[in-house]
């Protein structure tokens, strides 16, 4: 005792000794004070304890019968009082304004200054509004009355008994328990990772994930048979389920440790099966923080393999997310309406443009972007199998009416047949039901094939120099009818942040499903051609050329010169003002990094500067970088 009490005694060796006293106190039965023998405990968790009284129904009747005493507030505040001061350095009750146990039981409740609940005069009739804060200490305090008022009075016990839990209710509202920091139900969170293949509104969840969280699904006479063969897969099958509540009783059934076949052949209408979550459920998505109304959307659920949350690289941009380690938290509505409202007015496809300027946010990036300015440009061009392998991309395998490709006529014939990547966009398809073909640019608006919709768009992207259709660099584009004729297509037609791109006009006259359908698509289409052409930057896109070498120390050693006799010119006070001027390194068309900085799907052309020359003058604090460490 005498150590432990110790003040300068370090945390692990108090602990040590706390442990070893604990041990010693555990073979004394009886109690020192009072000689009452103490039985041996074990905490049982409400999941242990209804699966031993469903096991034994004796037991479930032997506890029922059994005498028990409730350790409610004051029980509690009784026990603690009878610790003594000398017992406490071994409860290791240690803190500035704790000095005994029974200063953890609130006996008062605070109350903020009026400043922190202010009265609102109302607009609409006389008198004020009073905050919620007031009124729930209004309701306190009346209730406290009246159970002083039971007291003197003498009422019954249950009175008294009921009134009290009232009071225990109340001041447990007053509290916010929503402030605790702790996550709620229904909300994994996990790292995210890319999947081009899953549409724009769906998001991959993992098998595992799925057994966990589940939906509260009402049995009716059209889903009854489901349900039942859902609670003979059990909790541990996907797709299951792992509660039944009764519709008569409320009795919640664990399905993971009770007679499934039992469970189900009793299952009637109107009960509940908290099934597991499935694919096509509506979940919401979001990555912390949700700054603004599109940073959390509603997705459809996809259960795939796998340990992360997947979705399509095109739905980045609104939850400003990558995939070097970004976690995002998916949340499952637990009712019809909340489904129906969520998919409404969260869908993604409802939140395609972003409210600020009315400009597409979802739209495509990166490979998507870098893989169709590849396939478009006028030396791509694709032998009968690979033209067949990247059009069937788009073909969706879970559709009803399947599809068969139908080639258009090559463009160069002899030596061999070649197709162009312009027209791996025009290719016709047909489908198994129907005899009329279609071209994709007219599939990727519309399935319909006798009412085919045709996208029309004449426009230049940024790399145009003039001459319209004759653009020395081929960008000038023409879409007539849904055939893609002229241009390579960059940033500007499919990227976000531009009204003039392919998905935009589609959302505008066509509505939301063909956008999202041809951003799938294209999503889709420009990952197979990128993996089968090969694309990666290595050291020797950015390792500069012995010419080039020669213009960059030439470049410098005159840019040196200059700095002194600007610097000079600035003692002297003759310095004039002059316009930067910007040097474009010239680099073969096929370089990497030009691609992506020419197609605006990743840097610019500062970086390439940066990266094969030199950085160029950089400002620290807005000054010059400080020549040492003075």
């Amino acid at each position: 005792m005498r150590m432990i009490s110790n003040p300068n005694l370090d945390y692990l060796r108090r602990k040590a000794l706390h442990k070893n006293i604990v041990a010693a106190c555990k073979k004394i039965n009886p109690c020192p004070k009072c000689g009452h023998r103490n039985a041996s405990l074990r905490i049982l968790w409400a999941r242990e304890y209804v699966s031993a009284t469903e096991a034994n129904a004796d037991l479930s009747n032997a506890l029922f019968k059994a005498k028990f005493t409730l350790l409610n507030p004051l029980r509690v505040q009784k026990l603690f009082n009878n610790i003594s001061q000398e017992d406490i350095p071994i409860i290791m009750v240690r803190s500035g304004e704790i000095k005994h146990p029974n200063d953890l039981l609130l006996t008062r409740i605070p109350v903020p200054p009026v400043c922190v609940r202010p009265s609102v005069i109302s607009e609409v009739k006389s008198g004020t509004t009073e905050d919620d804060i007031t009124m729930k200490l209004s309701e306190i305090i009346l209730i406290n009355d009246v159970l002083q008022r039971h007291k003197k009075d003498g009422a019954p016990m249950k009175t008294v008994t009921e009134t009290w839990d009232h009071l225990q209710i109340q001041v447990a509202l007053y509290f916010n328990s929503e402030l605790s920091g702790l996550p709620p139900e229904m909300q994994p969170k996990k790292v995210i990772s890319p999947d081009p293949n899953l549409r724009i509104d769906e998001v991959g969840v993992p098998v595992y994930v799925a057994l966990i969280l589940t939906f509260p699904e009402v049995v009716n006479n059209y889903n009854i048979e489901r349900m039942k063969k859902l609670i003979l897969n059990g909790s541990d099958i996907h797709p299951g389920a792992n509660y039944v509540i009764d519709r008569i009783t409320g009795t919640k059934r664990l399905l993971k440790y009770g007679s499934r076949e039992t469970c189900a052949q009793s299952l009637k209408v109107g009960d509940i099966v908290e099934r597991h979550l499935d694919t096509g459920d509506i979940v919401l998505f979001n990555r912390q923080p949700s700054l603004h109304k599109i940073s959390i959307m509603c997705h459809r659920a996809r259960i795939v393999p796998g340990r992360t949350f997947r979705f399509n690289e095109c739905a980045c941009t609104p939850y400003n997310a990558d995939f070097d380690g970004d976690e995002m938290n998916l949340h499952v509505p637990q009712t019809y309406e909340a489904k129906a409202e969520a998919s409404l007015l969260m869908g993604v496809k409802s939140n395609l443009i972003t409210p600020r300027s009315g400009e597409p946010l979802i739209a495509a990036i990166q490979d998507f972007i870098t893989g169709a300015y590849l396939l478009t440009h006028k030396d791509t061009f694709l032998t009968y199998s690979e033209a067949c392998r990247f059009a069937a991309a788009v073909i969706d395998c879970y559709a009803k009416k399947q599809k068969r490709i139908r080639l258009p006529p090559p463009a160069i014939i002899k030596p061999a047949r070649l197709w162009t990547g312009k027209q791996v966009f025009g290719i016709d398809y047909v489908c198994a039901s129907q005899s009329a073909s279609i071209q994709l640019m007219q599939l990727i608006i519309s399935d319909d094939f006798k009412n085919p919709r045709k996208l029309n768009l004449v426009t230049a992207n940024k790399s145009y120099t003039g001459g319209r259709e004759f653009c020395v660099k081929d960008s000038y584009v023409i879409i007539r009818n849904g055939e893609h004729l002229a241009g390579v297509l960059d940033k500007s037609l499919l990227g976000s942040g531009s009204k003039k791109n392919i998905f935009y006009i589609l959302l505008r006259d066509f509505g939301e499903d063909a956008a999202v359908e041809a951003m799938w698509r294209i999503a889709r289409m420009t990952p197979v051609f990128l993996s089968n052409r090969g694309f990666s930057i290595g050291i020797g896109d950015v390792t500069p050329s012995v010419q080039l070498l020669k213009e960059k120390k030439h470049l410098l050693d005159e840019g040196y010169r200059k700095c002194h006799e600007y610097i000079a010119q600035l003692k002297s006070g003759q310095l004039k003002a002059q316009p930067a001027t910007i040097y474009f390194i010239s680099l073969i068309r096929h370089n990497a990094p030009l691609i992506m900085a020419v197609c605006g799907s990743k840097g610019s052309f500062i970086n390439i500067s940066q990266m094969i020359a030199c950085v160029g003058q950089q400002a620290i604090s807005g000054h010059r970088p400080p020549d040492g460490f003075d």
